[in-house]
């Protein structure tokens, strides 16, 4: 039997680090989630406004600006999913779809027909607070340092004279590059795991992305609810001037399931207009991704102007080459394990499948 003394730390609180941590501690182990952040989600987040009073609106709204939804293949997240249904923590998104432009490899993008759609209802947060609700969570936690004391890992935490722990195992579920700089500032991490880890964060890091939220007075006369935008090879590099060259998708955000009546739009920036433009000032993009949104949809833009917006920056939004078999990185002796979705296939259920797979070798 597994020893509910076995204390293990989990390093972030995006799905994959709380799909790890539940089954640890569904199969018997003691487990806490560092988080840096306020919330837990990760790119499985939904931006809530209220507006400001020198706006001149008390309005408030909701946008889901990270993941947009997910579908589910593997029989095990099919469980999962069918869990999250059961709970009413999702819901089925059948979107209007449309798409722009012609993808570089000459194959035209289309919505995949029969494909069912899930999002988090009222956000897409709520399956993966659900799944912290039952962890315990330690927010506005960063880790800066791991270290190693008879035999047992202690976390050095960010604004904290005292170490977290002792721990028996440590899962990282960390975007790429943020696992690099934590490795890297700990000294008794063996190299050969380091080493490891640094091949598969070399290989895969994960592309920046903006991501543009629009509240709109009135709906806009636009006939489709979201949009694959898709430029070709010679479109990336024509700069500003090519709407299709700026954004990769866009969806009428308040279109999904159980969202605040309103008229929502959220727009994601594409990798390699992000990665020009990643340090402009907010104004800037603001401008240049709403002038995209505005040519491509034919929207009036003397009749309808967002009367609320917000940005945010994703520096780490998109893996775009990922690791199919495993789909984790883990050194049962060590005690120490990798999950994310940018080690598997870069989706939610990806994510979800690497933390829940590295879970099933750690409790072995």
């Amino acid at each position: 039997m597994v020893n509910s003394n076995t204390n293990i730390a989990v390093i972030g609180a995006g799905l994959s680090g709380l799909a790890c941590a539940q089954q640890l501690q569904q199969a018997g182990y003691t487990v806490t989630v560092f988080e840096k952040s306020r919330g837990v989600g990760g790119r499985m987040g939904t931006r809530r406004v209220s507006d400001e009073p020198d706006n001149k609106t008390a309005d408030s709204w909701q946008c889901d600006h990270g993941a947009q939804y997910f579908t589910a293949r593997d029989p095990a997240f099919v469980r999962q999913t069918n869990q999250w249904l059961a709970a009413g923590v999702i819901s089925v998104w059948s979107p209007t779809l449309h798409s722009f432009g012609v993808k570089s490899d000459s194959r035209q993008s289309q919505p995949s027909a029969g494909v069912t759609r899930f999002v988090g209802v009222p956000g897409m947060t709520a399956p993966v607070r659900q799944l912290a609700s039952e962890l315990s969570v330690r927010l506005q936690s960063r880790v800066i340092a791991v270290s190693k004391q008879a035999q047992q890992w202690m976390l050095a935490l960010e604004h904290d004279s005292t170490l977290a722990g002792p721990f028996d195992q440590l899962v990282f579920a960390l975007p790429a590059q943020q696992l690099d700089d934590l490795l890297a500032a700990s000294a008794d991490v063996p190299a050969a795991f380091v080493n490891a880890a640094r091949q598969s964060t070399q290989q895969h890091p994960l592309s920046p992305c903006w991501a543009l939220m629009l509240d709109y007075r009135e709906e806009l006369p636009v006939s489709f609810d979201a949009a694959f935008v898709n430029a070709t090879g010679d479109a990336l590099f024509q700069g500003d001037h090519n709407t299709s060259a700026l954004l990769s998708w866009i969806a009428r955000d308040s279109s999904k399931p159980g969202r605040p009546a309103g008229e929502i739009w959220v727009l994601h920036a594409s990798t390699a207009w992000t990665d020009a433009h990643l340090e402009d000032d907010q104004l800037q993009v603001f401008q240049s991704l709403l002038g995209a949104f505005n040519a491509l949809t034919g929207v009036d833009v003397q009749r309808y102007h967002p009367r609320s917006w917000r940005l945010h920056r994703w520096r780490y939004a998109q893996a775009l080459q990922t690791n199919n078999t495993p789909g984790f990185i883990c050194d049962a002796g060590l005690g120490l394990g990798v999950c994310g979705d940018w080690l598997n296939k870069g989706r939610v259920e990806g994510a979800w499948l690497s933390g829940y797979q590295l879970a099933q070798v750690l409790a072995r």
